[in-house]
């Protein structure tokens, strides 16, 4: 499977990473650059594969004037479902729309505040 990241100043990709808990991850880069684009894809992919917990590739692909920026992760259908489980909200059983449930109590699948 393949994650498409693209945008003409690569903020797809900088919000991307930063649901995933790493805000900040273009700290120090020009992004706008040949240079700062492939340390940025480096990152995310330590970031990812740390996420899922197996080696994930990515490439990054500079825009012209007619297209963006692209970063592309390459992931196996394992590694897709483990990143869609830690982006996808969970709420508690007891939030799940009972009269007395807070939704606003969900959580992300890595347990952190949403």
């Amino acid at each position: 499977m393949k994650v498409t990241l693209a945008d003409d100043d690569l903020s797809a990709a900088v919000r991307f990473a930063a649901r995933l808990g790493a805000a900040g991850i273009d700290a120090g880069l020009a992004i706008n650059r040949p240079r700062g684009m492939r340390r940025l894809t480096e990152r995310l992919q330590w970031l990812v594969t740390g996420t899922v917990g197996t080696t994930v590739h990515a490439d990054a692909t500079p825009g012209c004037t007619h297209a963006p920026d692209l970063i592309t992760l390459h992931l196996t259908i394992d590694q897709a479902q483990s990143l869609a489980q830690r982006l996808t909200p969970v709420c508690a059983p007891q939030d799940r729309g009972t009269p007395t449930g807070n939704p606003a109590a969900c959580l992300t699948g890595a347990g952190g505040a949403a």
